[in-house]
C-alpha cells in the first residue's frame, strides 16, 4: 500500500512526556477521520518509528478520498 506522511514528531528523553500525548491524539484524529469517510482505520492509518522519530501516515486511498470530498478550505 502507498502511504502519505501527514505528521512527524521527534521524541527525546527530555520531551517524551509532552510529545507522547500529542502523538496519541494525532493517531486518534486520523483514525477518526478514516472512520468518518467509511474506511478501516487499522488499514488506512500507519505509525512508523525510526529511532527518535515517529511518523504518522495515511493511505493513498484515504488521501484521495479526502481530496475528492466536497467542501472548501477557508
Amino acid at each position: 500500500m502507498d502511504w502519505v506522511y501527514v505528521t512527524r514528531f521527534v521524541r527525546t528523553e527530555n520531551n517524551k512526556d509532552r510529545v507522547q500525548p500529542l502523538i496519541d491524539e494525532n493517531i486518534r484524529h486520523w483514525k477518526d477521520v478514516s472512520l468518518d469517510v467509511g474506511l478501516d482505520p487499522e488499514k488506512n492509518v500507519a505509525v512508523e518509528e525510526k529511532g527518535s522519530e515517529v511518523f504518522i501516515a495515511i493511505s493513498k486511498d484515504l488521501d484521495i478520498t479526502l481530496s475528492e470530498e466536497p467542501g472548501e478550505w477557508k
